[in-house]
């Protein structure tokens, strides 16, 4: 294993913790794009996925 020195600093390569950034910057973007998706699709069918919006308990049971 290399020591950390200066000159060891400056070699191309991957920070340990990049994965772990990548992966979190992946799994936020999936979930916001699946919310997003999620309220489109029920505002197109006259619903919302939100079960505590006031509005949805005047709607009649399916």
């Amino acid at each position: 294993m290399l020591q950390n020195t200066p000159e060891n600093k400056l070699l191309p390569g991957r920070h340990p913790h990049s994965d772990r950034k990548l992966m979190f910057a992946v799994c936020y973007c999936v979930i916001t794009l699946w919310d997003t998706f999620l309220r489109v699709t029920c505002a197109r069918n006259g619903r919302s996925h939100l079960r505590h919006d006031r509005w949805l308990q005047t709607l009649p049971p399916d």
